[in-house]
């Protein structure tokens, strides 16, 4: 995201604190009204919400690291499974698709910088700190959930607000074998108090037993109760309470460590969530190393965000056929009313492939593999922003299809007796060049009610097979071959092979 909005939180904070001071010069402050005196209610739009959740979510865990993703990762259908770091999370270690993505719809991820702005998030960025260090065990990724187009109404007079938002995230703790997803928060502050609620929705596992993976039915929780809320008409910052919260645990769960200057609990409704996907402990003091990493941070209301504009993005990027080579087109254009160039680096994901390319003239064009087995996958472009545009991803499906190839061919080189073997090459030619058929053929020779088959092995798209005995007289033949997960499959017409007595 831009450099800027560390200043625009300032900013806002300043606004928030004018606000405060001005209702007070005037006797109108929250301690100084007389039976709960009411404003008018203000319609509000275009209204942004900023979480961290909490340190934990955003550090290295015992078997890799926890994140945060824009939308919903996929579901990868059994348990144990890691985001591949090959494909910047695009797919699981089992292949599935996965989708790691730092926007997706009203939502994106951003991460704390050096100078304490907030830019885009990274792949390569959830594995260290704002510093670019590699994560420990006292340090943390600094990312945070960002959802725009909230909308609703509130009363500064009041300290009330009602204020809605469209979009799902997802929260992964082991670089996704325990997952759970968030969507559509909604706050409602009456009177200085305040709950903000979501829908969590997911997959339930078990660190001890990580073969483990049951769907968990969607519930509507409490992700932070809102004790002291100051609501301004800019919007509001505020603590979720945590420490001090009692929870109590389950039969068979985690007790709570009610000493020590870290104990405390998210809301019970939440933490009773977690008790099935198997995060239960995480969100409340167990006594544990994590505890001061636990507690939420503070929740961000901005009715009037700060946003830079964003490049307009277009990929272009083809179907192809397997073996063939093929580019992917990055093109950013200035956004209308912008003067400044399109500069920096941006960054292509697919599955196995990571490559990162300098924008000249506000284009990347990137070469991709000819490798890649015949499917439909993802291909993400990246642009992390500068100190002029926010950062914008763009994605695309592409397909490569199996390569074609001629009907199968071959040539006898010693013709087989009653008495003698033959011998014979066969050919299956690819229709793409530098991509050899390779597999199985089979021959078959029929004359009458006798039948034999030869298997014969490519490589290159040839073979040399031996050929059996035959008794004499016109063998009919031909060859079949069933085609492989990168050829299409193709069959000879029937030929005739005469052999002497």
């Amino acid at each position: 995201m831009s450099t800027t909005r560390a200043t625009h939180q300032r900013r806002m904070r300043t606004r928030l604190a004018v606000s405060a001071l001005a209702a007070l010069a005037v006797g109108l402050g929250p301690l100084m009204v007389a039976g709960h005196a009411r404003a008018a209610q203000q319609s509000v739009d275009g209204v942004q919400l900023r979480w961290g959740i909490n340190a934990e979510s955003n550090k290295r865990s015992p078997i890799g690291y926890n994140l945060l993703s824009a939308g919903r990762l996929g579901n990868p259908g059994r348990g144990s499974q890691q985001l591949k770091d090959a494909d910047n999370g695009a797919t699981w270690a089992n292949g599935k698709p996965a989708g790691w993505k730092a926007t997706a719809g009203n939502v994106r991820i951003e991460k704390l910088q050096a100078n304490d702005s907030y830019r885009l998030a990274s792949w390569e960025g959830l594995r260290t700190d704002k510093n670019g260090a590699a994560l420990t065990s006292a340090t943390n990724s600094g990312h945070q959930v960002v959802i725009d187009q909230g909308t609703g109404s509130l009363d500064a007079a009041a300290d009330d607000a009602t204020i809605t938002w469209d979009g799902d995230f997802t929260v992964a703790f082991y670089t996704g074998m325990i997952f759970f997803y968030v969507s559509d928060p909604k706050l409602v502050v009456d009177d200085g108090e305040g709950r903000l609620t979501a829908t969590l929705s997911g997959f339930g596992s078990d660190i001890d037993d990580p073969t483990k993976w049951v769907t968990v039915a969607p519930a509507e929780v409490t992700l932070a109760t809102l004790p002291s809320v100051d609501v301004s008409a800019t919007g509001l910052i505020t603590t979720p309470a945590y420490s001090g919260v009692g929870y109590d645990a389950p039969s068979g769960g985690v007790e709570q460590v009610r000493t020590g200057p870290y104990w405390g609990s998210f809301p019970k409704s939440f933490v009773d969530f977690q008790q099935t996907t198997g995060l239960g402990a995480y969100w409340y003091s167990s006594g544990g190393a994590a505890d001061p990493y636990k507690p939420a941070l503070p929740i961000t209301v901005d009715t009037d965000p700060a946003v830079q504009p964003a490049p307009a993005a277009k990929l272009a990027a083809s179907n192809r056929v397997y073996g063939k080579a093929s580019k992917a087109t990055l093109t950013l254009a200035r956004p209308t009313g912008s003067t400044a160039a399109v500069t920096g680096k941006v960054t292509l994901t697919w599955p196995g492939v990571k490559q990162t390319l300098p924008l000249s003239g506000g284009k990347a064009t990137f070469t991709l593999p000819k490798t890649l087995k015949p499917g439909s996958y993802p291909l993400k472009v990246a642009y992390p922003g500068n100190a002029n545009y926010d950062g914008v991803e763009v994605a695309k499906l592409v397909t490569i299809t199996k390569a074609g190839v001629a009907k199968p061919t071959w040539k006898v080189t010693t013709k087989p007796t009653p008495k003698k073997k033959g011998k014979a090459t066969v050919t299956v030619k690819s229709k793409v060049n530098g991509a050899p058929a390779t597999g199985k053929l089979t021959i078959t020779l029929a004359k009458g009610s006798a039948k034999k088959q030869v298997t014969a092995n490519l490589k290159n798209g040839k073979a040399t097979v031996s050929l059996p005995k035959l008794a004499k007289g016109t063998w009919k033949v031909t060859l079949k071959y069933p085609g492989t997960a990168t050829h299409q499959a193709a069959n000879s017409k029937p030929a005739d092979l005469k052999v002497a007595g």
